[in-house]
C-alpha cells in the first residue's frame, strides 16, 4: 500500500486508518492481536452501517 497524506485519502481509507490506530493502541493495552481487534472493529462498524441503511 503506498504512503497519502491524511487529505488525499477518500474517507473509507481515512476510517480504515483510525480503526488501526484503535487496534493497535488498544493491543498494547490488552495484549491482544492488533490484526484481530481492526478486523472486529471494520465488521461492526459495517453491521452497523448496513443495518442503519435498511431502516
Amino acid at each position: 500500500m503506498e504512503w497519502k497524506r491524511w487529505s488525499d485519502k477518500t474517507p473509507e481509507e481515512q476510517f480504515e486508518a483510525i480503526c488501526w490506530s484503535v487496534a493497535t493502541s488498544s493491543a498494547i493495552e490488552t495484549g491482544q492481536n492488533p490484526m484481530d481487534i481492526y478486523k472486529r472493529l471494520l465488521n461492526k462498524t459495517l453491521d452497523t452501517t448496513i443495518n442503519f441503511k435498511k431502516n
